[in-house]
């Protein structure tokens, strides 16, 4: 397969470049429906998950023993889990708008939203994998 770098890439939802033809279009309006659904559950999960972190500090750590850090960690996540939810939410949106309207820009949007929640996932998962061998090297056998 050759291909000439010169050239300009093609519009994917013209005639000329890659088509999305019917079945496909379903498969991405569905996979924005399960996407957009996903976010919705995620954000109940995480204002439950904020409302007990809250809570917990309060009653059981104050904030004079450790519990405004905490909270300075309970901060971090929800803003981390913010991101990752709203490009969810996003991506969800903007592809089925960018699939019932045939929307280039929609459609640009929405696979840049999908890359941003796929960039910080992977982040999240290598921050917790190195963090998983820390402490697999660093705990004391009984």
């Amino acid at each position: 397969m050759t291909e000439n770098f010169n050239e300009e890439p093609k519009d994917f939802l013209s005639e000329e470049g890659l088509r999305i033809d019917e079945s496909n279009s379903i498969e991405l309006r569905e996979a924005g429906i399960w996407s957009r659904t996903t976010g919705m559950l995620s954000v109940i999960i995480f204002a439950l998950a904020l409302l007990a972190s809250v809570i917990y500090p309060l009653i059981y750590l104050g904030f004079l023993s450790g519990g405004s850090f905490v909270l300075i960690i309970l901060l971090v996540f929800i803003a981390v889990a913010g991101v990752i939810v709203y490009s969810m939410i996003q991506f969800g949106n903007n592809m089925r708008n960018a699939i019932e309207g045939q929307d280039q820009e929609l459609f640009e949007k929405g696979t840049g939203n999908l890359k941003l929640y796929m960039i910080i996932l992977c982040i999240c998962v290598a921050i917790s994998f190195l963090s998983s061998l820390y402490n697999f090297f660093n705990t004391s056998s009984l």
